[in-house]
């Protein structure tokens, strides 16, 4: 009677271990996110990239690669006569639906990647070379060495200009408002760099649109992507830092009248590019700009002129109260 019994209970704990077992595996076979559910997850929080399920010019697509039980997914816009890729958004997003920024990529002087790796939301060009930094200076320089003006790194990339070198080393602070949040201060970002010149190696703080001065150059950071958001992440490898460099006593020089232009789909860049490209994405405060003054300021860049229509146009259109 007992062999029985012990048979009865052996058999009893084998089918629950079989039990527990096939309970666990369809579990976690269930966590696996469909590749349509992490889309909709992003395109939730971000509503402007719903145009990207549909064909649309120019053209656009969405691309997706399986991370474990998540997600890569990028939004892609591609040149509409001109081949490869003008735009790209990179998102991860994990089995519990959690959306992080990767990065974002926007092709510049006519160079567009043929393809983008979407870990780290990279460029891949035709010849597999990606440029260290691009300048949207017009001046000639020689290979290798930048222009003065502006260019664009990640963390740990390096541009070298004729007389100074200069790397982003670390983010010391990114208070911004999310664009999704109303707050009392705007905030800014510090970030930490490094400076080889002739003098040596040296470090110094950056911060958004304030002026770091050497004894040759003025350094200063004119711009950080992708934009805060409050209910997602960016991890430190998907920051675009846009830092301009000038030798000393060029930062209010004037430039000749005419030069600057108004481009983008929605008519709100100003800028020295004529005929400048973006993504077609309409926001309330670009219709502050049809009537602003596109015009060189005095830092001797293109940019709208904050006059005070334009700065309550753009309060209004912040605050959802822009006149019709």
């Amino acid at each position: 009677m007992n062999k029985i019994a012990l048979i009865v209970g052996t058999m009893v704990l084998l089918a629950a271990a079989v039990g527990a077992v096939l309970f666990f595996r369809a579990d976690a076979t269930a966590r696996v996110m469909a590749e349509e559910d992490a889309v909709e997850s992003i395109i939730g929080l971000y509503p402007e990239l719903e145009a990207y399920k549909t064909t649309s010019l120019p053209p656009s697509s969405i691309i997706t690669k399986q991370l474990g039980t998540g997600w890569y997914v990028a939004f892609i816009e591609s040149g509409s006569g001109i081949p490869g890729i003008l735009t790209a958004r990179c998102y991860r997003v994990s089995e519990t639906t959690r959306v992080e920024q990767v990065g974002t990529f926007t092709a510049q002087g006519g160079q567009t990647a043929e393809r983008m790796q979407l870990e780290t939301c990279s460029p891949i060009f035709s010849d597999e070379q990606a440029p260290v930094a691009t300048s949207t200076s017009t001046q000639p320089g020689n290979s290798g060495i930048l222009p003065y003006g502006n260019t664009t790194l990640r963390l740990g990339e390096r541009a070298q200009f004729p007389a100074l070198s200069v790397k982003p080393v670390a983010i010391e602070e990114d208070s911004r408002c999310p664009s999704d949040v109303q707050c009392i201060q705007a905030g800014t970002v510090r970030i930490q760099i490094e400076m080889v010149s002739a003098q040596g190696t040296s470090t110094g703080i950056l911060k958004l649109d304030e002026v770091f001065a050497t004894k040759t150059e003025s350094i200063t950071m004119v711009g950080v992507e992708p934009g805060k958001i409050s209910t997602a992440t960016t991890s430190p490898d998907a920051y675009l830092f846009t830092i301009k460099v000038v030798p000393q006593g060029l930062l209010i020089k004037p430039k000749t009248p005419g030069e600057c232009f108004i481009g983008g789909c929605s008519s709100h860049i100003c800028s020295d590019t004529k005929d400048a490209v973006s993504t077609c994405e309409f926001r309330e405060e670009y219709a502050c700009y049809k009537t602003a003054a596109c015009e060189r300021q005095r830092d001797g860049a293109c940019g709208w002129t904050l006059s005070a229509a334009l700065t309550s146009c753009l309060a209004a259109a912040s605050s959802g109260t822009i006149a019709e």
